[in-house]
């Protein structure tokens, strides 16, 4: 998608996640998103008239607005946990052994010898009985859910590592094939080599 701006507005392309190129925006929406942390210092950005993309942090005035605010937070936050005291004044070692004491008051008297040999032999035959056998449809169902899961996933990466090559093949034309390129699908054909190659990513 493109946002408009004013003739002698500033505007940029960046560099998605994905690696698609989006753009141009205006100076403004790019610094609110900078400010929201939305676009990171390391985003590749290129201004709109000029050839090359270079990281956010490197391009005025957006490298201004970038927050420094988390980085302040995390700092004052390692300096308390340094100032925490490591030990305590002995009522913890105290509680412990009330603890202790009244855990030891509270124990049940063991049961008879006899008592507790048939407890054992009740356990051991509980943990010996086999599990119960699933189903035939509960078994059908599970062996079908990773062939579904594995079916519903192949379209899509087919359809990234399709987008993926195009992205490289197109980034590999000079200017000159791209508005070629652009003129055969009935786009527009100006502008610089990364919004040549967003246009025509978008009509694929």
């Amino acid at each position: 998608a493109e946002e408009g701006g004013g003739a002698e507005e500033q505007r940029f392309f960046y560099g998605d996640p994905s690696g698609a190129v989006q753009g141009p925006y205006g100076l403004a929406t790019m610094t609110a998103w900078v400010e929201q942390g939305a676009l990171p210092a390391d985003t590749p950005v290129c201004v709109f008239g000029s050839e090359g993309f270079s990281a956010l942090r490197e391009v005025e005035p957006l490298a201004s607005a970038l927050p420094t605010a988390a980085g302040d937070t995390a700092s004052t936050e390692a300096a308390s946990a340094d100032a925490a005291p490591a030990g305590g004044d002995g009522t913890e070692g105290a509680a412990e052994s009330v603890g202790v004491a009244a855990a030891e008051e509270e124990r049940p008297a063991e049961a008879p010898s006899s008592e507790r040999q048939s407890k054992k032999r009740s356990r051991a035959v509980a943990e010996a009985a086999p599990a119960p056998a699933p189903s035939p449809a509960q078994a059908a169902r599970e062996a079908a859910e990773p062939e579904a899961a594995a079916s519903e996933a192949e379209p899509e990466a087919a359809a990234a590592e399709d987008r993926e090559a195009a992205q490289k093949r197109l980034k590999a034309l000079k200017v000159a094939e791209l508005r070629s390129e652009c003129e055969r699908r009935g786009l527009v054909a100006t502008g610089v080599k990364a919004a040549l190659i967003a246009r025509i990513l978008e009509a694929l």
